[in-house]
């Protein structure tokens, strides 16, 4: 029996306004249902703006790490294509709506479809199945 595949997804940002801020990190793990990783897409991106100080404090990004990175529109492609490589696999992600808002605002920029793939909130999930927990950040959980 094949076990279903997942693909786990994270960004860093230079902060929290999608309309301003960027996408300085894409980071995707292609699991399969018994968590053996099949593929890893890791990738900075130039933000042309600097890091906001909070994102500094949560990434450990600093503007001199994006300095030579490539911009967006060039990432992109290579980020569909690792999706493509999984094509049924949903993504997974905490606070997926963050995610999904600034990777469709860089698609958009780029001039690129967002994907159609069902969207997992492991945050969603874990204040369903754990509603007393004080927090439910995910270096919590």
């Amino acid at each position: 029996m094949s076990h279903p595949i997942v693909i786990a997804i994270d960004l860093e940002t230079t902060g929290l306004d999608v309309a301003s801020d960027r996408v300085v990190e894409i980071g995707a793990i292609a699991f399969d249902g018994n968590g053996a990783e099949l593929g890893r897409f890791e990738r900075l991106l130039q933000p042309e703006r600097p890091m906001g100080a909070t994102a500094i404090a949560v990434s450990g990004i600093r503007d001199a790490d994006l300095a030579d990175a490539p911009l967006a529109a060039e990432v992109l492609p290579d980020f569909l294509g690792f999706l493509e490589g999984f094509p049924d696999a949903p993504l997974i992600a905490h606070n997926a709506a963050f995610d999904a808002g600034f990777l469709g605002m860089e698609l958009a920029r780029a001039g690129m479809a967002i994907p159609d793939r069902r969207v997992f909130d492991t945050l969603a999930l874990a204040r369903s199945a754990l509603p007393d927990l004080r927090s439910h950040r995910l270096d919590l959980l």
